[in-house]
């Protein structure tokens, strides 16, 4: 591990926030003997004795097991006690600190792969205490988006394009290691847009990746990451592109294939010129149209090509004669098809269906169709949205290219499905789209709502494992359909679920998993939900505020009987109406409710008693970040609250005071993985840190607030 040290430019607001932190655990209301909190070496008895140790330590960030792109991260801790510690150093570096060490901060570069986070204390006797607490970080290239893959099988690698990232990535087969190939941070020349088809052109040791954003063929050093022109407008004679999808190799004549949708046509690339020529498309080739042409596979053996179409507003493969350009049907009846394959050793076709989802097999010689691995067939990891497929034959099994941020292997055989990308963390159930976060510090856990797989989850905050609580083969009661936000209950023992798709707040038992509706169309008398974004608790009241985008309101529920009321729209309460509220949270210092608005670009306060509305941040109200706030927290002082600006990817304080308004974390504030689009949002209370939920990235995000570094907990 590479050692730089460097300190802090932000370091008051974070002393002053720990310190606050420390000042609680030293009266015993944060620390992780009360039930959760950081894991820390308790370190000696005071008593001077021969076994003695120097102070205790604890990791406040990274979190004890995490992953990372960045290739340095900032450690932050505490000590045990005022005055005690000499000195802390981090893998060797020395800490830096304001306050003898009550907290303290390094940083570390960090090789690729593992690393180890090692903390060594020492008092002023000196007396030693290393390890006083250790974390482990991995740093890795992380999938975001990723559509379509290619395989260079002389050395065991797989590239991905990632849509997300504007990056294409490798993973080594064989031992699982990532790294970012080309993109921003990696490689010169025209930078990515959005990249999507990529072929491995094993002959001149490039890769050639269609950008739909170009639009046109790049053409890939896979060694450097340097990017160039193969074909486009301006590169190659033949007609423009306008959306370009797939591309596959025809190395039988030198050239490449490449499906544009917007024109309903396959492209022949000549591999030396780039020229460009019309294979096949309603004026050239007979046969039904290549309507939103998408991904393609070739079948050397009977040369022709298959390109997923849509016909009638069904998902169709079309056969296309890599000689005449005619087409006819092979298969159809799809939702939708995001991938194809040939395996020449099986003569067999393969296909993913990202709404099943599923992947089918085709047999070449006789037609017949099968499921190859679904719910039904295969187990393992299961598939949530697979795209690009690709053949491994060394390891006798197809890649599958999950739109959920990973890739898996799936045995050719029997369908049995497994991670071949190593940028997961955490075990257990797939995250799928996280939308809302809660944070149960008596348990250290977050509580996340997915929607997709539609779900709430357990996750341990130490070390990022999910459990779900709400399976239906173990739990009863109604099924979540569309989960949108969580909040925790006064007592701790339920968690109460706005679900956008059911119209209903379900109270889910912490305990046992049982669910029961709280407040919906079998219980609790008043208006009727039409379209639920957020929810909240007034433990003054014990009654919850859930806001409704379609009604433009914000409405009360009573706990005992699940009686709905309006508290806030237009014609209820004074002030500037709502646009389309979305998350909100109780100020109990403000005695008042603080609701997004991101139509209204608007942090809003709300009387709890009387429905009032008050502006309290906008572009009128206070300066700084434009505002499209979608959640909304307090991070633990009375007069800042934090917002996730999703559309733009950054989680902003915002001053309760004054309206004032500044970037905490974001793709330029901070290191680490970018948010893709933050949802949920909470304040892990035992360490001081952001937790937020990103469906997009498929990831629990933890985040300094004062540095904004940022670190994947799950995923």
């Amino acid at each position: 591990m590479r050692t730089v040290c460097q300190p802090s430019s932000r370091r008051g607001r974070a002393v002053r926030t720990i310190r606050a932190l420390a000042a609680l655990a030293c009266a015993g209301t944060l620390t992780a003997g009360c039930g959760g909190g950081p894991i820390t070496n308790t370190g000696g008895n005071g008593n001077g004795g021969p076994d003695e140790l120097g102070p205790a330590a604890t990791i406040l960030f990274p979190p004890a097991v995490s992953i990372t792109d960045a290739r340095t991260v900032e450690v932050r801790g505490t000590t045990s006690t005022e005055g005690v510690a000499a000195s802390v150093r981090v893998n060797g570096v020395p800490a830096q600190s304001t306050d003898q060490y009550l907290t303290w901060s390094a940083n570390l570069g960090l090789d690729a792969g593992a690393n180890t986070i090692r903390v060594a204390t020492r008092d002023t006797r000196g007396f030693g205490n290393d390890p006083a607490a250790t974390a482990t970080i991995r740093s890795i290239a992380i999938l975001a988006a990723p559509a379509y893959g290619a395989i260079d099988t002389s050395r065991s690698l797989l590239y991905v394009s990632d849509r997300g990232r504007a990056t294409i990535d490798s993973i080594d087969l064989a031992s699982g290691a990532m790294r970012t190939v080309s993109g921003d941070d990696a490689g010169t020349g025209l930078p990515l847009g959005a990249p999507a088809g990529i072929a491995f052109d094993a002959a001149s040791q490039r890769l050639l990746v269609a950008d739909a954003e170009l639009p046109g063929v790049l053409r890939v050093d896979p060694f450097t990451g340097t990017r160039s022109i193969f074909s486009d407008i301006a590169v190659g004679s033949g007609p423009a592109f306008a959306v370009l999808a797939d591309l596959e190799l025809d190395t039988d004549r030198g050239r490449l294939l490449v499906s544009d949708g917007a024109l309903a046509t396959l492209f022949a690339i000549d591999l030396a010129s780039g020229d460009r020529t019309v294979l096949s498309s309603d004026d050239v080739g007979d046969g039904p149209s290549l309507a939103a042409a998408g991904a393609i596979a070739v079948d050397r053996a009977r040369q022709r090509a298959f390109v997923a179409s849509n016909v009638e507003g069904a998902a169709v493969v079309i056969a296309v004669d890599l000689v005449s350009g005619a087409r006819t049907l092979h298969a159809g009846g799809f939702a939708r098809i995001d991938g194809l394959v040939v395996d020449p050793s099986r003569d067999v076709l393969y296909l993913s269906d990202p709404t099943v989802p599923a992947l089918l097999q085709f047999a070449l010689a006789s037609g017949a169709r099968s499921d190859f691995s679904t719910a039904k067939r295969g187990t393992g990891v299961p598939l949530a949205r697979p795209a690009g497929l690709e053949v491994d034959p060394a390891r006798d099994r197809i890649l599958v290219v999950e739109q959920s941020a990973a890739v898996l292997g799936a045995d050719r055989d029997t369908g049995d499905r497994a991670l071949a990308s190593t940028d997961a963390t955490g075990g257990g159930p797939i995250l799928g789209l996280a939308t809302g976060v809660a944070i149960d510090a008596s348990h250290d856990r977050a509580l996340v709502a997915s929607a997709g797989p539609p779900a709430l989850l357990s996750i341990a905050l130490s070390s990022g494992d999910r459990e779900s609580l709400t399976s239906a083969d173990t739990t009863t009661g109604p099924a979540l359909v569309q989960p949108a936000a969580v909040a925790l209950s006064i007592n701790g023992t339920q968690a109460f679920v706005a679900d956008a798709g059911a119209l209903s707040v379900i109270a889910v038992d912490l305990a046992t998993g049982s669910r029961s509706e709280l407040s919906g169309a079998t219980r609790g008398a008043g208006p009727a939900f039409t379209g639920l974004a957020g929810v909240t608790i007034d433990p003054d009241a014990n009654r919850i505020y859930v806001s409704d985008g379609v009604a433009r309101s914000v409405l009360a529920i009573d706990v005992a009987s699940g009686d709905r009321t309006v508290l806030s729209a237009e014609d209820t309460g004074v002030g500037p109406a709502f646009e389309s509220p979305a998350g909100l949270t109780y100020d109990s210092a403000g005695a008042r409710l603080l609701v997004t608005d991101p139509r209204l670009g608007a942090v809003v306060a709300v009387n709890p008693a009387t429905g009032e509305r008050q502006v309290v941040a906008s572009a009128e109200v206070g300066g700084g970040a434009t505002l499209a706030p979608q959640a909304i927290t307090l991070d633990g002082a009375a007069t800042r609250a934090l917002v996730s600006n999703t559309l733009r990817g950054e989680i902003v304080a915002v001053s309760l005071v004054d309206g004032d308004r500044t970037v905490v974390s974001s793709a330029t504030t901070g290191s680490g993985p970018r948010y893709e689009l933050p949802l949920g949002l909470a304040i892990d209370p035992s360490r001081g840190t952001i937790v937020t939920a990103d469906p997009d990235a498929h990831a629990i995000f933890v985040a300094t607030p004062d540095t904004g570094a940022r670190v994947i907990l799950s995923r």
